[in-house]
Formats: structure tokens, sequence, C-alpha cells
């Protein structure tokens, strides 16, 4: 799943982004082109940048959003801090506090 969202300070503002229609999203003529994975012995980056995520809740299962109705199923209701942040192909857990 990709999304983008239209004011990255606000979770709500989030919007899932096609692959195949990116312009949809993005405007006439933007394409991905092509994307480059490269594998190194570097440390994993770890944590996130409080300026612009400092909203993503500290526990990796709740919702992106503070307060979701019991029968939401939108986008925002549903996306959850661990689609975010994952580690090794698995998704990385924080520890209780």
């Amino acid at each position: 799943m990709r999304v983008t969202f239209d004011e990255v300070t606000n979770p709500e503002t989030v919007r899932e982004v096609e692959a195949e229609h990116l312009a949809a999203v993005f405007g006439e003529g933007v394409r991905l082109q092509a994307v480059t994975l490269e594998i190194t012995g570097e440390a994993v980056t770890e944590g996130r940048d409080q300026r612009v995520l400092g909203w993503m809740p500290d526990y990796s299962e709740a919702p992106i959003i503070p307060k979701v109705a019991p029968m939401d199923v939108c986008l925002t209701a549903t996306l959850r801090q661990s689609v975010f942040i994952r580690r090794n192909g698995a998704m990385k857990r924080k520890p209780a506090k």
C-alpha cells in the first residue's frame, strides 16, 4: 500500500495512492520511473522525525488518528503505526511502556 498526506503533519489527510494512477493524486504527467534498492551493511535507521510524524502513536497497533469509531473502516481508521515501520521484512514492534 502506498499513501500520501495532503498535510504531512495531519494524519487525517491520508490518501491511498495506486501506483498505476499517480497522476490522479500528484498531477498529469507524474509517473514512477524507477525504484532502486540497495542492501548494505549499515545499521537500520531507528525512530521517526518528530517534526513530521509527531502525531504517530507509540503503540504499533494503534490507529494513526486518536479517536476511531468502532465500526469505522475508512483509511484513516484502519491504518496502524506498524504499516509505516518495518524491519528486515517484518513489522517492528515497539516495547510496551
